[in-house]
């Protein structure tokens, strides 16, 4: 099973000077890294999958960027195996290993949330279950603003409000799957 750990960035400088060090480390471990970008990215970026997200009007660069790896499911063939994590996490060990059950959702350290929130850094499927959890069309920036708009968050002048949008979608989209 092809796995793959799927990060994101805009053109914030701190974030894209990770991307090496971090693509180094998770391919060490036999991981592919796919990187999701927007479109303010005029560098290369190197990774294993580089996804060019466009901008949404109305919608923050850093909102598109972060979000944008809850729909990395619907540029994957149903087999390969997702996991979302942060551009400056980067892994020190392999103790990631997914069941080979493409149906099981993986979630790595929600203990570190206090249980309030699925975190964005190490929540695992396959992209086949990743479209069912996020309702992926083949309209996936019609699903991003669906999906903005359903938590509003995005929408907020408020930096702790805005900022957490990610997070609360994803908590959202996983609620119904959580006795599993």
């Amino acid at each position: 099973m092809e796995r793959v750990i799927v990060i994101s960035s805009n053109n914030n400088p701190d974030y894209l000077f990770y991307l090496p060090y971090v693509r180094k480390a998770w391919n060490s471990y036999g991981w592919k890294v796919c990187c999701m970008i927007t479109d303010d990215i005029e560098s290369v970026v190197e990774a294993d999958y580089v996804i060019k997200v466009p901008k949404i009007e109305g919608i923050r660069q850093e909102t598109i960027a972060q979000a944008s790896r809850l729909y990395a499911g619907g540029f994957f063939a149903d087999d390969v195996y997702l996991m979302i994590s942060d551009m400056d996490l980067l892994p020190l060990a392999d103790y990631w290993h997914p069941t080979l059950d493409l149906d099981t959702i993986t979630v790595f350290g929600h203990d570190l949330t206090w249980f309030s929130f699925i975190p964005m850094g190490y929540t695992g499927m396959s992209a086949k279950k990743w479209r069912e959890v996020m309702n992926i069309t083949d309209d996936r920036m019609a699903d991003f603003v669906r999906d903005c708009k359903e938590i509003e968050l995005p929408y907020a002048q408020d930096w702790e409000k805005w900022w957490n949008h990610d997070w609360t979608l994803l908590t959202k989209r996983l609620k119904p799957y959580m006795d599993k």
